[in-house]
Formats: structure tokens, sequence, C-alpha cells
């Protein structure tokens, strides 16, 4: 009887386990990071090595021209390790038209004023940038979609434009690309195996910039993210 008791314990401590791997497989990995909550809270962030504008912008939500007005920052944007990039700030989008049209004087001793041009390079068509199944969709948790892999696989460009970081920054996303396409469009690659695009250059529409991995996740694949103005949108609404 004894050992009957202790074989049936073995088996449901066995089973526990089993189960406790198994959650741990499918679990996606977080991509929250408690220095992104203290930094709002602070209403700045410290700039780190290697990051950039676009890399920050990206990572706290916002705008990067919104965070250039803010930061009295000029392209191309410079940045120095320990510089503080000041996160709050009322902005006024002004679109070069009729003067009518202009912030009043009240206004712009306000906000930092942002202004846009027209010259803004369309993106006809966006491409996915691998080949795998969707294996977790858009949401307000996962602010883009992760595509399953093999290791190794390509990655390649949603549309032409130009990298704007290329580092580690964030643990939980890994080897992370991000490029911008113009000055609405920002998209991201994370969890890569390989960078094989630098800061500063130019892509083109398909062309491989990456291969798949698992780095800051814990199983192969990519997280691609499109952010519009700042804001993650669906991806999957613009690629056809």
């Amino acid at each position: 009887m004894l050992k009957i008791t202790r074989y049936l314990l073995i088996l449901v401590i066995s089973s526990l386990l089993l189960s406790a791997c198994s959650f741990t497989q499918k679990k996606p990995a977080t991509v929250t990071d408690l220095r992104n909550q203290l930094a709002e809270k602070k209403g700045y962030h410290v700039v780190q090595r290697g990051e950039t504008l676009y890399f920050i912008a990206w990572r706290f939500g916002k705008d990067f021209r919104e965070l250039a007005a803010v930061n009295k920052l000029q392209a191309p944007y410079n940045l120095k390790e320990g510089q503080k990039i000041y996160l709050h700030g009322k902005t006024i989008y002004y679109n070069h038209q009729p003067r009518s049209t202009m912030p009043t004087a009240k206004e712009q001793s306000a906000a930092k004023i942002i202004y846009q041009t027209s010259n803004v390079t369309v993106v006809k068509t966006w491409l996915m940038p691998a080949k795998g199944q969707i294996i977790q969709a858009y949401s307000s948790s996962n602010k883009g979609i992760n595509i399953a892999g093999t290791p190794g696989e390509p990655i390649r460009a949603t549309a032409a434009g130009e990298v704007v970081y290329a580092g580690a920054g964030l643990r939980a996303y890994g080897n992370l690309l991000i490029i911008k396409h113009n000055d609405i469009y920002l998209s991201a690659y994370a969890h890569n195996q390989r960078l094989l695009v630098k800061e500063g250059q130019t892509v083109k529409a398909g062309q491989e910039i990456a291969t798949m991995g698992s780095s800051g996740t814990n199983r192969i694949m990519l997280h691609f993210e499109l952010r519009k103005r700042g804001k993650p949108v669906n991806p999957l609404k613009y690629i056809h």
C-alpha cells in the first residue's frame, strides 16, 4: 500500500512539473519594463549608450518630433549618454497653411510647435516581414504581432526606409531594429538572432535586415510593430 501511495505521489508531482514547463514555454515574454514607469513618473529619461531619439520615442510611445520639440532638438537629433530627455510637454502640430491658421501668441508661448511638411514619402505597400504563422495577434497588451519561424530565417523590411535604431537596449525585446519610413510611420522588429543592417543605413522594401531568433524571449519568433505618430497600430490593417 505504501509503495502504491508513493508511486501515485510521484505521478502527481511529475504531471505538475510537466504542466508548469509547458506553460512557461507557451507564455509570451513580457515587454513591460519597470524603468519606463519610473521615467514616466519622473518626467524624463536619461539617455543610455547607443540610444537614439527614435528609440526613446518608440520606447515611450511618443512621436519623435514631439520629443524633439519639447527638448529643443534639431535633426539629426544627436544625443549624449547621460542627457535628460523630457517626456512630457504640450505640443501643437502646425501644417504650413495660411497665416490665419497659425497658433496664437498665447498658444505658442504655452507649447512647443511641431512644424509638419507635406513632403511625406507615401508607403503604397506594406509587406509581411516574415513567412511564419501568426501566434499572437495585435492587442492592447501586445502592441504588434508575433510570427513563429525557424532560427536564422530571413526577416525583411516591411517598406523602404532608414534604420534609426539597431541594438539591444530593452532586454524584453532582444536584438531590436527600428526603421523610419517617413515622418509618420516607424516599424520595429524584435527578438532577432542577428542584425544585418546598421543605424543610418537606407533599406529597400523586402530587403533582408535580420535573421529570426529568440533573443529576449523564450521561443523562436519575430515580434513586429508598426507605429503611427508614435502610437501602435495593428500591422495587419496595413499589410495586404
